[in-house]
């Protein structure tokens, strides 16, 4: 076998860090504009999606009129809820495809609609 190719295996750990210290940098610099922002508010829409399926969620504002729930309000209110969470995903997905083609201002429009409601009502 030829020496030429083999690593010294004192050598190898430092150098797999070299490898992949460069891929993790790479990967950062193409990550778009608003990649950061679009990682936040979907962990934040996943943590919500987790504690809608335990049964417990952020209170509407239908819920601070002080009316009693009937059986249909809360089956409307799920549908509503989940119709709402559909709506918000496809807004984040746009966000994102926004972001891999570099277009900063159109991604940041999506987020800052998605932050306010704007489109889930």
């Amino acid at each position: 076998m030829s020496g030429i190719f083999l690593i010294r295996p004192h050598l190898s750990a430092p150098i797999l860090v070299a490898i992949g210290a460069s891929i993790f940098s790479c990967h950062a610099a193409l990550a778009g504009p608003c990649a950061k922002e679009i990682a936040q508010l979907e962990a934040a829409m996943n943590a919500l999606a987790a504690n809608q399926e335990g049964g417990t969620a952020h209170q509407s504002r239908d819920a601070t009129l002080h009316r009693q729930p009937t059986s249909g309000s809360v089956v409307r209110g799920k549908e509503q809820a989940a119709a709402d969470e559909r709506y918000d995903r496809a807004l984040l997905n746009r966000a994102r495809t926004l972001d891999e083609q570099g277009d900063a201002a159109g991604c940041k429009e999506a987020l800052t609609k998605l932050r306010r409601g704007e489109l889930s009502r």
